[in-house]
């Protein structure tokens, strides 16, 4: 019987280089495309995500005949915490007595601000699931509601967003309903994203130190002086916080809505629909789109 012999040759060192230049090539081609998916994927949560508090701001208009305030002053309640009921988050509001404290370390209300609510952390935003200030592992949030589309502080007493009735459509104690959208419900934004970076940071208008801090339900450290913890406006630029600018208001940079989408950042409107503004938004069309009753024309879209 005939044996065959067959001629086994290995690869040479440079048909194995090209392999694998020839892989890698393709991984550097696949890996824009397969993070772009995920970025497409996680901006369509966040929109989801919006849409829901849309839908739960008009049940609760429904209830109440108003949106809820920014804040409550006097129990320190957030506008996120008035929606629990209507997002499916019953128990947890229950869970609690909204006239407070919120401050006492080991207390149900401070457990409560601990607990995380997926609706209120944008899946962009790369934020840590619990973070210390006042309380211990506090759950930081990325959604502001709208309170004024003018206001650039809030510790400056001329220009204030914390101080008095604003021009947007929850501030402070505020009672507005539809009843009061003279801008119409399509141009007047309700909330919209913003990043929570505690590396950014420097002093407001008074010299005290801040950070970019936001959190959801409610809040022991809320005051005038800390607003932004739960309202933005639309007078500083979108992604302001990105700015290096070293002369911008520490201010401007907490107040501002942002996001890490490319672009720009995701908002809600009285109406219930979300878009993505530009960061190269005209700010005049930009600050309207925050104001109530200004009267002012124009769409974002």
């Amino acid at each position: 019987m005939t044996g065959h012999q067959f001629n086994r040759r290995a690869f040479t060192s440079l048909e194995l280089l090209v392999v694998v230049a020839i892989i890698s090539l393709l991984i550097g081609l696949l890996l824009p495309a397969v993070q772009a998916a995920r970025e497409a994927a996680r901006r369509m949560t966040c929109q989801n995500d919006l849409l829901q508090m849309g839908l739960a701001l008009h049940q609760y208009n429904d209830v109440m005949m108003r949106f809820p305030p920014a804040y409550f002053r006097d129990t320190k309640g957030l506008w996120s915490g008035s929606l629990l009921p209507f997002i499916e988050q019953s128990p947890l509001f229950q869970s609690v007595d909204f006239s407070g404290p919120w401050g006492v370390p080991g207390s149900q209300h401070a457990f409560a601000l601990t607990q995380i609510v997926p609706m209120y952390r944008c899946p962009s935003a790369s934020i840590p699931e619990h973070f210390d200030h006042v309380l211990s592992g506090r759950v930081p949030g990325t959604y502001l509601a709208c309170g004024s589309g003018t206001a650039m502080s809030e510790s400056n007493p001329l220009d204030n967003i914390g101080v008095g009735p604003q021009n947007g459509i929850m501030f402070a104690d505020s009672r507005i309903g539809f009843r009061d959208l003279f801008d119409g419900t399509t141009s007047t934004i309700a909330i919209g994203e913003s990043l929570f970076d505690t590396n950014v940071s420097g002093p407001d208008f008074e010299g005290d130190p801040q950070i970019v801090d936001h959190w959801y339900f409610a809040s022991p450290s809320i005051s005038t002086k800390e607003s932004s913890e739960t309202m933005g406006s639309t007078g500083p630029a979108i992604n302001s916080i990105f700015s290096k600018d070293p002369a911008m208001p520490i201010e401007q940079q907490e107040l501002c809505f942002s996001s890490n989408h490319s672009g720009g950042a995701q908002v809600l409107f009285c109406d219930g629909h979300v878009a993505l503004l530009s960061a190269s938004i005209d700010r005049g069309l930009y600050s309207s789109l925050g104001t109530r009753n200004g009267r002012e024309t124009g769409h974002a879209e």
